[in-house]
């Protein structure tokens, strides 16, 4: 180990006094990434054109087990996106001279950054499962403009095809209430800025996503702590002081937390400013205070239909943010990526909305803290 990296690291480790900060940084003794490769192998968009094929963008050692390259650097998010249960590896590769930054709540990321989703399902078979990789997302900045893209996983396996296109593909995968059949979605270059719109068009890999303790395989960490030990990350801010979200599945978290973090990361990207529901006037991003979003005791709004309350107090059942995960067409929400709804999450917000006695007064002043509740709920 370089001891460059085991003096960044050492450093970190003796800023991190007290328990709080012992729980951000999990592993003073070794750390959890190895030092930055010397070179960026992962070019996946070069002269203003996405590669071929997956092969050609430069970011696996061997597509067909898609062992990444050693400049890919592996992520995790706090509060994922679900997409019909799909498991997803992520990476991140910058030039070797780059470095990421943070300013306000935002990670800034540099000019030919690349952000790698792998998407694999377990597929139900007459045996028992088989894991099966499916696609890999890629978001590339080039020109100070972020290009989406997706290759679609061969039938053989060994290799990917650019994907102009959105695709349905019948599976019957594993769930954890047993086999069940789903049209997996590998989305074309034209749908991806639905969700990756203007407003945000990186999603996962941000401080609130990435400001817990990740797993790394060797051993743990929090993310914003490991990138700054190996110099990926340049920012003497506190990650204690950074905003995150938590895990929805998590139950020792209140309620309340769980499902905003929820919200956010499957609703949020659409439901927000510039956002591609914005004319709907909901706010579900976890910083905007619940007083603010526009959700309680506010008629849900389809296409000029008004229904019920999209949060109804104590009654989620009637519910409008409850029914519209719950349906089973064109009126499902999220409305991309999921065709069988998210048993977490419904649990999730079906417990919050039962516990409210009331709508919060509606101030918009107020400013929301991230990982503190503001309503009114059952202790």
């Amino acid at each position: 180990m370089g001891g460059k990296l085991e003096g960044n690291l050492r450093a970190q480790c003796v800023k991190a006094k007290g328990a709080v900060l012992a729980v951000f940084l999990a592993a003073c003794g070794e750390p959890p990434l190895p030092e930055r490769a010397e070179e960026q192998s992962c070019r996946p968009f070069v002269d203003g054109v996405p590669a071929a094929t997956l092969a050609d963008t430069g970011c696996f050692e061997d597509v067909a087990t898609l062992t990444p390259t050693a400049d890919l650097v592996p992520y995790g998010v706090r509060s994922p996106l679900w997409t019909d249960g799909a498991l997803k590896t992520r990476f991140v590769s910058l030039p070797p001279d780059a470095t990421l930054s943070i300013s306000g709540r935002e990670l800034v990321l540099p000019e030919a950054a690349v952000l790698v989703k792998v998407f694999a399902v377990d597929e139900a078979t007459d045996t028992g499962t088989a894991r099966r990789a499916m696609e890999v997302r890629f978001l590339a900045m080039s020109a100070g403009e972020w290009q989406m893209f997706t290759y679609a996983i061969d039938d053989s396996g060994t290799n990917g095809s650019l994907q102009e296109e959105d695709v349905l593909i019948p599976l019957r995968v594993a769930l954890p209430d047993g086999a069940t059949d789903i049209e997996y979605l590998i989305p074309g270059s034209r749908t991806c800025p639905t969700c990756h719109s203007r407003a945000r068009r990186v999603l996962g890999f941000t401080t609130e996503q990435l400001n817990f303790v990740y797993d790394y395989g060797s051993s743990a960490a929090n993310q914003l702590v490991a990138l700054k030990g190996i110099e990926m990350l340049i920012d003497d801010t506190d990650v204690s002081s950074l905003p995150h979200l938590v895990d929805p599945s998590d139950r020792t978290m209140p309620a309340e937390d769980r499902a905003r973090s929820y919200l956010h990361a499957n609703c949020g990207h659409c439901h927000q400013p510039d956002g591609f529901a914005s004319s709907t006037g909901l706010a579900l991003r976890y910083d905007v205070p619940f007083e603010a979003t526009e959700s309680c005791g506010v008629p849900t709004r389809f296409y000029g239909l008004v229904g019920p309350n999209r949060i109804e107090p104590g009654f989620a059942d009637s519910s409008g943010i409850v029914r519209r995960i719950r349906e089973e067409d064109y009126a499902r929400m999220p409305p991309l990526g999921v065709s069988v709804m998210d048993p977490v999450g419904e649990a999730t917000l079906v417990e919050w909305i039962n516990g409210l006695h009331a709508c919060p007064p509606d101030d918009s002043s107020i400013e929301g803290e991230p990982g503190a509740s503001s309503s009114s709920q059952d202790p």
